[in-house]
């Protein structure tokens, strides 16, 4: 079960560092 748990967390935050690398791709300086 906990393996599950961090899975399912380290995905959330790989699918929402992908999307806002995405959508922010314009503003990098921001990221920086």
């Amino acid at each position: 079960m906990l393996f599950l748990m961090i899975l399912s967390i380290v995905i959330t935050v790989i699918i929402g560092f992908v999307v806002f690398t995405e959508t922010d791709t314009e503003d990098s300086e921001i990221i920086e």
